[in-house]
């Protein structure tokens, strides 16, 4: 794990940018790696696919504190709600946000 603690390190200090996540214990200034992408979404009768926004902010927990679904963060003067975590198993936790 020690190996992915400074692999992260890196990788936050050369593309993370300023977040603010506010939750119960109020707001709480972070670093993190935003990505807003369109995905693909196929159809279950194979028609043609829609488009899906999906915003994401990775950041690394033992930085941020405690996050849960339902805080708000807000990032690039956007103001998102947090729909879901997923840890990646390495120390990073991407928070996919949500207007």
């Amino acid at each position: 794990m020690i190996q992915f603690r400074l692999l992260n390190t890196a990788v936050v200090s050369a593309f993370a940018e300023p977040a603010t996540i506010t939750g119960n214990a109020g707001p709480v200034e972070a670093r993190g790696i935003f990505d807003s992408r369109h995905f693909e979404v196929q159809s279950a009768e194979g028609e043609v696919g829609i488009s899906e926004l999906v915003t994401t902010l990775a950041v690394d927990l033992t930085e941020t504190g405690p996050v849960a679904v339902g805080d708000m963060v807000v990032v690039r003067a956007a103001t998102y709600r947090v729909k879901d975590m997923r840890p990646d198993g390495q120390g990073m936790t991407v928070l996919e946000l949500e207007t």
